[in-house]
């Protein structure tokens, strides 16, 4: 604890100095259990009290995260704004010490506000987004894997990039960079959530290192054995372990997992909680005889109750975060979790539309909701948010534990929903909705850099799940005030142009693969893109605030990028052969990876340009199971 209030201590001189000109602050900062509630729990909860006047005073918190959640939100009350990582994405105000008053007791709404990775990154990336999620009211961070390799291997070795000189990231490099990144999170204190998938390989001395290829020789017999039998066969799904699932009947088999589990939370002490996950795919569970006697969940569920047993054994309280996702969405009709205090249900609706949220404003829950008959690998995906929101009902029915929702507004949406307006309007609805479907907050599965043109479907998830009873209309003034200043008009013009397209339904499928109107619609807005080029640059020569200045630029980025896009998707949308397809597909990529010094700060060019190429080359919104 001691650690946080001292980092706590130097943000708070660092934005007061930044703020009155002043070394000296006369502001004491302490961790006061008494403050906490009922209903709190001071380990996963956050409660603050805020009692400054005239710059002299105290904040307090029930834990040392929620004192330096109380520090940020002391600045951000006086006017500061973070609208994007790094000290270039910080609006400060200056003020006096006599102006600086604060009188403020809060409690986030939400207890889980996490952010998790994604995405291609390098290690500095990381540590910028978890340094700007707690300014802006998250509390927690996800680390997928034992080492989140393949994610910082796409950076580092500049996969799609064939213009940067490729570098050789070895897995102890990686390994390196978790330790320093749970270094920040536990300076901050932060509940440190990691792992997920890949127990299923581990366990079988199978690194799960990303969606990496065993060849079946490779598979030794007493190994093969403990494999999913799929079709006659028992072998690595699709030749990928992580993908895999395995005999769960074989009592062996689930003794094996819980071992795996167990050892590594006796390893990993600073973990809060472990997600323990089964294999990362569909229509792939074991077809014995043994394993048709239950469905895949009562086995998961006895899998669960193993590792409980023997951690209730060791005296360890590690959480524990269940998944159901694709065949786990069915809830368990002969197995219960023993010990509830333990589990926490996460909820992932992989296949959901982002076209709308969860509920309409002030739609009635229905949850009675029928659930389909399971049928062991014939399960079709649910795509309406009522048939994945039935599965979640029939969960919570046995399960009365902690919730959350595990989703992916800012996965894949950033790059459909090109203007970045629409979608924000989504996470702000299924924020507000989330505890009117039974669920505790939302871990948000994302690329990080999300702030290209601007972050604000990030800004409105962090703040929302803070406190849902802010309004939109006003964190968007907020945000783009501070974005753009004086020229927020312009800038929100443009934006509202791009979201006026046809762009969001075509890169949806919603409209289908061939649309003259929507090439013209596309071409239209080409030339408005184009037009609109000289003003942004005149305006940012004009501009002296470095923040707006980088911001007007990165805008300027942005309509030169979807200038060379719209080109294609207007060839794509006419019709055009392959040849005129990729040429202009290749001008666009050439153009962003050129350029990528440019815009690496905030956008994830690994992911617009892998997505930009499956949907130009007909991948219409196919699920890619690369960590979930």
């Amino acid at each position: 604890m001691e650690t946080v209030l001292t980092f706590a201590r130097s943000e708070l001189r660092k934005y007061y100095k930044k703020t009155t000109g002043a070394d000296a602050c006369e502001i004491e900062l302490r961790i006061d259990p008494s403050l906490a509630e009922k209903g709190d729990d001071v380990k996963s909860d956050d409660r603050f009290r805020i009692s400054v006047l005239a710059g002299k005073g105290k904040i307090a918190g029930i834990n040392g995260r929620s004192v330096l959640l109380g520090v940020y939100r002391f600045f951000r009350e006086l006017g500061w704004v973070f609208v994007r990582p790094g000290a270039d994405g910080e609006k400060g105000v200056r003020k006096s010490a006599e102006e600086c008053g604060v009188n403020l007791a809060f409690r986030p709404h939400y207890r889980f506000r996490t952010v998790t990775i994604e995405g291609a990154n390098s290690v500095e990336d990381v540590i910028g987004l978890i340094d700007w999620s707690m300014k802006n009211g998250f509390n927690s961070y996800f680390l997928q894997f034992r080492d989140s390799h393949t994610f910082f291997e796409r950076w580092y070795n500049h996969e799609r990039n064939e213009y940067a000189a490729k570098g050789n990231l070895s897995f102890n490099d990686s390994a390196a960079f978790v330790e320093r990144i749970v270094g920040e999170i536990k300076k901050r204190g932060m509940l440190y959530h990691a792992v997920g998938h890949g127990w299923t390989c581990e366990c079988l001395s199978f690194p799960s290192k990303g969606w990496n290829h065993v060849k079946d020789e490779e598979i030794t017999p007493d190994k093969r054995k403990y494999l999913a039998k799929v079709g006659g066969n028992r072998k690595f799904y699709l030749d990928t372990p992580l993908y895999s699932q395995l005999c769960y009947s074989d009592p062996k088999v689930r003794e094996l997992i819980a071992e795996e589990v167990v050892s590594y939370i006796e390893k990993h002490g600073e973990i809060d909680y472990l997600h323990v996950w089964l294999g990362d795919n569909y229509n792939n569970f074991c077809e014995c005889e043994s394993c048709r006697q239950k469905i895949p969940t009562d086995w998961y569920f006895m899998i669960l109750n193993e590792i409980d047993r023997r951690l209730s054994a060791l005296k360890k309280d590690t959480k524990i975060v269940f998944l159901i996702y694709f065949e786990l969405l069915w809830p368990s009709q002969t197995v219960a979790l023993k010990n509830p205090d333990r589990f926490v249900l996460m909820f992932a609706p992989i296949t959901r539309t982002y076209a709308h949220g969860f509920l309409k404003e002030g739609e009635e829950v229905d949850k009675e909701l029928p659930v389909p008959q399971f049928e062991l690998n014939k399960i079709v995906f649910p795509s309406s948010t009522k048939e994945n929101l039935a599965f979640l009902f029939a969960h919570q029915k046995t399960f009365h534990g902690d919730c959350f929702d595990f989703d992916y507004h800012l996965m894949w949406e950033p790059y459909k929903d090109l203007g970045g307006l629409r979608i924000a309007s989504v996470v702000y609805g299924d924020v507000r909705s989330l505890e009117s479907l039974g669920m505790n907050g939302l871990a948000s599965c994302q690329v990080q850099k999300v702030f290209m043109p601007h972050g604000f479907g990030m800004f409105v998830m962090g703040r929302t799940l803070e406190d849902p009873s802010l309004s939109l209309e006003g964190l968007r003034e907020e945000y783009f005030g501070a974005l753009y200043s004086s020229h927020e008009k312009r800038a929100l013009e443009i934006l509202e142009r791009i979201e006026a397209s046809e762009c969001c339904a075509y890169l949806r499928n919603e409209i289908g693969q061939r649309s003259d109107e929507a090439a013209k619609d596309f071409d239209t807005l080409s030339e408005y893109l184009f037009a609109s080029l000289s003003d942004l640059q005149e305006r940012e020569e004009r501009e002296s605030d470095a923040l707006v200045k980088k911001s007007l630029a990165y805008l300027r980025f942005y309509c030169e990028l979807l200038r060379r896009y719209l080109k294609t998707l207007a060839i794509k949308a006419r019709g055009g052969d392959r040849e005129a397809l990729s040429a202009a597909l290749k001008e666009m990529h050439d153009y962003l990876f050129l350029n990528e010094e440019k815009a690496a700060p905030v956008m994830d060019t690994y992911e617009f340009d892998l997505i930009a190429e499956q949907i130009v080359y007909g991948e219409w919104n196919i699920i890619k199971c690369e960590g979930i």
